[in-house]
């Protein structure tokens, strides 16, 4: 019985250290994309606490002056993703409102696409995928 016991504990050991291997086999740049991506995830990061339950955000294709609003939401928490073409200039505004007086934040950045080929062939970036909409105050 014990014999047994032991030889099962080794193959449940030999599979963990096994199945732990996996990442030898893996790039080390888990931002490297294989394929050039068409669109990317853009990440909007806003200010929410109890004074601001919700943040009206309004995001445009372009400088806001062009008025090609994308599309508005109403987010809940820290952070708004969406998935947007890449190579493509965005802005994006929340409204916020502290003891009566609102306040508008605003930003935008160029969403593109890099090919920096390393030993595992093509390895697409994506840059300019973060747009900072928080606000502070005492």
């Amino acid at each position: 019985m014990q014999k047994v016991l032991i030889l099962f504990f080794g193959i449940l050991l030999f599979l963990g250290i096994f199945q732990s291997c996996d990442w030898l086999l893996e790039p080390i740049d888990s931002d490297c994309i294989g394929a050039q991506p068409n669109d990317a995830e853009m990440h909007i990061l806003l200010t929410h606490n109890d004074l601001h339950d919700t943040t009206l955000v309004v995001i445009y294709k372009g400088e806001i002056e062009d008025a090609n609003v994308i599309d508005s939401y109403d987010v809940w928490n820290e952070t708004l993703d969406i998935w947007l073409p890449v190579d493509e200039y965005y802005a994006a505004k929340a409204f916020y409102t502290v003891d009566g007086q609102e306040y508008i934040a605003i930003d935008g950045s160029k969403m593109k696409a890099s090919n920096n080929p390393d030993e595992y062939g093509d390895c697409w970036t994506i840059s300019g995928d973060h747009l900072y909409l928080q606000i502070m105050y005492p």
